[in-house]
């Protein structure tokens, strides 16, 4: 499970997304779809949304969320095979995580593969 009592300076971040919600607890992928709420936040097609704290890691990452009753994709910078280790995201909106930043902080970081290591940065 991710430590998010920590917080890092984002010295070493390589990349770094917007997203529209972040869940930092565990939710059903195959259900995050559009109508659904997360940190407050009715989701729309088109939304992206991070996942940092799924139970099976290798479901974290950033999602674009599709029509009611289509499961999310990933996004084109997570998606399944890529080394995200250096990524960051932050959220425009949410009741809880509006403009939390989490970043992948340890390798091995395969978005799909490994359990991504999130850890809460400064905010950008």
């Amino acid at each position: 499970m991710p430590n998010f009592s920590k917080r890092v300076q984002l010295k070493g971040v390589f990349y770094w997304e917007k997203v529209d919600a972040t869940s930092l607890t565990n939710v059903t992928v195959a259900s995050m779809d559009a109508g659904q709420t997360v940190d407050g936040v009715v989701l729309t097609a088109g939304m992206k949304v991070a996942l940092c704290g799924q139970s099976t890691g290798a479901e974290d990452g950033v999602y674009t969320i599709n029509a009611d009753g289509t499961p999310p994709t990933r996004t084109k910078n997570w998606e399944a095979g890529q080394s995200v280790v250096g990524y960051a995201v932050r959220a425009n909106k949410g009741s809880a995580n509006k403009n939390r930043v989490m970043v992948v902080y340890a390798e091995p970081a395969v978005v799909g593969t490994n359990d991504l290591n999130f850890i809460e940065g400064e905010r950008i």
